[in-house]
């Protein structure tokens, strides 16, 4: 007995499984399929379903004439689809309701609609025997200010479009650019009249759109669009003593960025980087830069409003970001009346993860790699050993490298992440302030410490005061003086350093013809030592030595190598110049740069202007702590070719320009100086 009712039960479900699962199919159309005689003037389609439907929809064109628009097609209500078409009299058209893969006509269940093929033939053009009326068409009665006036109030806040009959509540107010007006606000003040809050500018011509080819959402109750409508007017200039809104003349400002620029400790959990300016803006960008300190982007960029722009990103821990807002290239950050925003670098630097955020931070991203507390023991140990023995910096912190890690190597106590080793071997590392020294898991490397260093150049400003400005690649700019001193910015020596050196050549030839040359360095943070030779060789005849070093040798009784030069040769390859040369050096110089600052003070008519380099230079090697995880040592003691140690110190200038980050707001004073100092 309980069997069958079981069966019964089953059946009876399974039944109303099936009745439920029934194809949606078309129930009626506003013409009749296969007529011959359909009004040319027709503008819409209506196709009614036998049972509500989803929002999705596939009118399909295969072959034949189709009669769609180009609008986009919408729903009456939850079974009626609203078909928008443009015929012509006397011609055949056809489409199908779903087809093969198309096929989103679709109930609530999810069924697809049963494919249908729709044909019609129009009749002539006086549309006597129409099978159904054109529906009306809403027309505009009145716009405030009205189209064509020339005498415009510029205090004028609503801009006011009433129309004939019941509208729908969208709209398609198009145009953009300086001529489109600046709209706060947009709203319907009843069902027939449309309301955008506007701020004018005097003397100044507008234009606007009441729909478009495109964009038709101007549209009455029954679903039929306003044809587009354009509308011009002309602001009055100011009367004398009126408070009327200018034009801006001038460059949009940021006035705020999140996070700030120069920030130290940001939350690594940031999503997204805000800029918000002081204008509305066109809706261009340029973020630029590149490389390991440009902030990965992870989604689409969008405007929060006309002068806040939102960048979603995902930021590392303990890392120092940098990008650019423009550049001296790329512009697209401009107002909507065209003036671009001025190039400006933002930096700013992470803070570390701390325990829990490690651990919840590679969980959720998928890493579940566990060191043991023995694992982690070993790999303490083997730090404290690698610090002491390989590190060439090791005594430069008076730190005990060896006792620190067997302290860190007793507290681990429990299984760990992977990641949370490493970040707090990246903690520890970081007091030993060398950029050089860096910790890998599985093959990525991450620093240990980035200082947040003050720049000493505008070359926004520099490269505005020259002519024949040429970019060569990304990283190399020729440019000359009005007095023709040449001038190269070289802003990195990493990446392809085949196109680096081409690139440089083709700068040198730009300007060998000059008097005097000044080579910019002051943006460059290293990269290859062998590119910086073959730059170098440019300025020199024959061979010279440039620098000294000493090498880790646990194996002597010093721990380091005897003492050895560094040379580097003419560059027979490539142009050569033996005029006067200012090279422009900071702060921001270090590793392979600092080689080729001394590399330049080798050559006969150089002289090296501006401040101090960072004094950072490792050569560093990669050694095994554990499995997967590796430490990056600095392995030499850069040196002067007279033997100064200058790791912490930098190099020294010829001649010291001090300044202060306000003197590089609208001007370069390092160029200006090393132009006076050629020109004497």
């Amino acid at each position: 007995m309980l069997r069958n009712q079981v069966l019964f039960l089953l059946s009876f479900c399974l039944l109303i499984s099936f009745a439920q699962a029934t194809p949606p199919k078309v129930a009626e159309l506003s013409i009749k399929n296969g007529s011959k005689n359909v009004d040319s003037d027709l503008k819409q389609i209506e196709i009614t379903f036998d049972q509500p439907m989803q929002k999705g929809f596939a009118i399909v064109k295969v072959g034949g004439n189709f009669p769609g628009s180009g609008e986009r097609g919408s729903w009456k209500d939850d079974k009626t689809f609203i078909f928008h078409v443009k015929l012509v009299p006397e011609k055949s058209y056809r489409f199908a309701i779903n087809y093969k893969q198309y096929n989103t006509f679709r109930n609530l269940q999810g069924e697809p609609a049963k494919s249908l093929w729709v044909r019609f033939r129009t009749n002539k053009s006086n549309g006597t025997t129409a099978v159904q009326a054109t529906p009306n068409v809403p027309k505009v009665i009145s716009i405030t200010p009205k189209n064509g006036a020339t005498d415009v109030d510029p205090n004028l806040a609503e801009i006011v479009v009433k129309f004939d009959q019941p509208m729908s509540g969208g709209r398609s107010m198009t145009g953009g650019g300086k001529t489109f007006p600046e709209v706060t606000k947009i709203y319907w003040r009843d069902n027939k009249t449309f309301v955008a809050k506007v701020k004018l500018f005097a003397d100044h011509q507008y234009y606007f759109g009441i729909n478009s080819p495109s964009h038709r959402n101007f549209r009455g109750k029954n679903g039929v669009s306003v044809d587009p409508i354009r509308v011009s007017f002309k602001t009055r200039k100011a009367k004398p003593g009126e408070d009327a809104n200018v034009m801006p003349a001038t460059p949009p400002k940021v006035v705020s960025i999140t996070p700030k620029d120069g920030s130290l400790g940001v939350d690594p959990n940031l999503k997204a980087i805000t800029i918000t300016f002081d204008q509305p803006m066109s809706g261009g960008r340029s973020i630029t830069g590149g490389g390991e300190s440009f902030p990965e982007i992870i989604n689409k960029i969008q405007w929060k409003d006309s002068k806040t722009i939102v960048i979603p990103v995902k930021l590392k821990p303990n890392h120092e970001y940098r990008f650019g807002i423009n550049s001296p290239s790329h512009k697209n950050f401009k107002s909507r009346y065209g003036n671009p925003v001025k190039w400006r670098r933002v930096t700013f630097k992470t803070r570390g993860f701390n325990e829990q955020e490690v651990d919840e931070h590679y969980i959720a991203i998928g890493s579940m790699r566990i060191v043991s507390a023995i694992e982690q023991k070993q790999a303490w140990r083997k730090l404290g050993e690698l610090l002491t023995t390989k590190y060439a910096y090791q005594d430069r912190q008076n730190f005990d490298w060896q006792n620190i890690c067997e302290s860190m190597a007793t507290k681990a106590t429990a299984p760990r992440t992977a990641e949370l080793l490493v970040a707090k071997m990246q903690w520890l590392l970081a007091h030993a302030q060398d950029p050089h020294l860096g910790i890998v898991l599985d093959g990525e490397s991450s620093g240990t410490y980035i200082s947040s260093t003050e720049g000493n150049a505008n070359i926004q400003a520099v490269l505005k005061s020259m002519s024949r400005n040429q970019s060569h690649g990304k990283h190399i700019i020729s440019a000359k003086t009005s007095d023709n001193i040449g001038y190269i910015l070289v802003s990195t020596l990493s990446g392809n350093t085949g196109q680096l050196e081409k690139h440089f050549f083709e700068a040198l030839n730009e300007v060998k013809d000059s008097h005097a040359i000044i080579l910019d360095l002051r943006t460059n943070s290293g990269g290859d030592e062998q590119l910086a030779r073959k730059i170098a060789g440019c300025f020199i005849k024959g061979q010279a030595a440039y620098a000294k070093h000493i090498t880790v040798d646990p194996t002597s009784d010093t721990g380091f190598s005897p003492v050895r030069t560094r040379y580097f040769n003419q560059n027979d390859l490539g142009p050569s110049y033996t005029g006067n040369i200012a090279v422009l050096m900071g702060n921001r110089c270090m590793s392979s740069c600092e080689a080729l600052l001394l590399m330049m003070k080798q050559a006969p008519n150089a002289t090296l202007i501006g401040t101090p380099s960072r004094g950072s230079s490792g050569n560093p090697h990669r050694h095994q702590i554990i499995d997967g995880i590796q430490v990056s040592l600095p392995s030499w003691q850069a040196m002067t070719l007279e033997g100064v140690v200058f790791e912490g110190i930098g190099i020294q200038p010829d001649v010291l320009i001090e300044t202060k980050l306000k003197d590089f707001k609208d001007a370069d004073p390092v160029f200006e100086a090393a132009i006076k100092f050629l020109q004497q």
